[in-house]
């Protein structure tokens, strides 16, 4: 806000001399910040970049050190002015140079976006949808492109068959498609909304009224089928962003509220017991997923139960993550099938047992009862 503020009083003021006010905030940030950044790095030590994610640490310690950075230079470019050592044409440059640094510093807000997890969807699936809007361009290029020669090799034809070069449609048609560039940029803005395709088409309509119907063929192929086509595209991607995005804060939030619970006992380290469980199941981050997914946190004894492979009484990390993970959303169709395999194999041992009490233990027990209720076992 204050670099927002700072920028449009000079631009008002029309000079390059930053107001004493301004100058007293931008430094009070720099020391916060760079207070804020030093106290990050001795806390997390070795792991301030794991910690704080490789990406976001390196993005911090640029952002930082170049403000620190500028405010060194000006007050030195400051003294020297002072002193009238420094020249007008190199201050002036200078100032522009440390004025461009300073936008890097608006940058910081991205960091923000990060602790909101709305904005932080969006921003992810934006980034990630650059691979495909850069194809898309590229998919688009080449159609302007084949269409592009086509239409200023028509208009080429036209006019070196004596069009009058007085006429305004020979004037339009030499402004829109008289080379390749302008030809291609003309397209682009017609599919685009930058003009109106109307004006385009009526000057090609003076050639033949089939040029004006391949020129509507061209609107109605880029607008109707590539653009629609392209937004499924994307959508498709930012969906999946999305999702990719919000499990991996969720792995984060797993990982995180496990260890705080398993580095409590010592006997059992890297494991949850059952009332450690319970208390989990008390953080509102697990609270609010469990009732995302139609879990009650009340229900934590049959929780843990399901979790418990082994039957310990404890669960490791492994169960942990995978039990919150696997109670989440509908089955996947390996999970189906796995059931499905568990169900068949099932009913092969039970096939088995009843094929072994047929064959086996009915005609002993049937012996064994007529030996015993006979008369000569009675008499025995």
């Amino acid at each position: 806000m204050t670099i927002g503020l700072q920028t449009d009083h000079m631009a008002r003021e029309v000079t390059i001399v930053i107001p004493r006010t301004y100058v007293i905030f931008d430094k009070i940030f720099c020391f916060m910040f760079a207070i804020e950044l030093l106290c990050r790095m001795l806390a997390y030590g070795r792991n301030f970049f794991k910690e704080a994610g490789l990406m976001w640490g390196v993005f911090d310690c640029t952002v930082v050190g170049l403000q620190v950075v500028e405010e060194l230079m000006q007050t030195i470019a400051s003294l020297l002015q002072e002193e009238g050592t420094g020249t007008g044409a190199g201050n002036i440059s200078f100032f522009r140079v440390m004025r461009i640094l300073r936008l890097i510093r608006v940058l910081r807000i991205i960091r923000i976006i990060r602790f909101m997890d709305e904005l932080r969807t969006l921003v992810v699936s934006i980034m990630n949808s650059m691979r495909s809007l850069f194809w898309t361009l590229m998919l688009l290029l080449l159609g302007i492109y084949v269409v592009g020669i086509y239409f200023t090799q028509l208009v080429l034809d036209y006019r070196i068959e004596g069009a009058d070069i007085s006429d305004q449609a020979t004037i339009d048609l030499k402004t829109y498609f008289g080379s390749l560039s302008p030809s291609m940029l003309s397209l682009y803005q017609a599919m685009s909304g930058g003009i109106d395709w109307y004006d385009l088409s009526t000057p090609l309509l003076h050639i033949s009224a089939i040029q004006g119907v391949l020129f509507v063929l061209y609107i109605a192929f880029t607008v109707l089928a590539l653009t629609n086509v392209v937004t499924g595209v994307f959508v498709e991607g930012a969906l999946k962003s999305a999702k990719q995005e919000e499990e991996d804060v969720m792995m984060d939030t797993l990982r995180r509220m496990f260890w705080e619970a398993g580095d409590e006992i010592s006997d059992h380290a890297g494991t949850l017991s059952r009332d450690q469980f319970k208390e989990r199941l008390g953080n509102p981050k697990l609270s609010t997923y469990l009732q995302s997914i139609n879990v009650d946190p009340k229900e934590a004894n049959m929780l843990f139960t399901l979790m418990d492979d082994d039957n310990s009484g404890m669960i490791d990390y492994a169960e942990w993550v995978n039990g919150c993970m696997r109670i989440r959303g509908a089955a996947r169709a390996i999970d189906t099938i796995l059931l499905l395999h568990e169900v068949v194999q099932v009913r092969r041992d039970i096939d088995a047992q009843r094929q072994f009490a047929e064959e086996y233990l009915n005609p002993t027990l049937l012996n064994i009862v007529a030996a015993v209720g006979g008369p000569a076992a009675l008499t025995g």
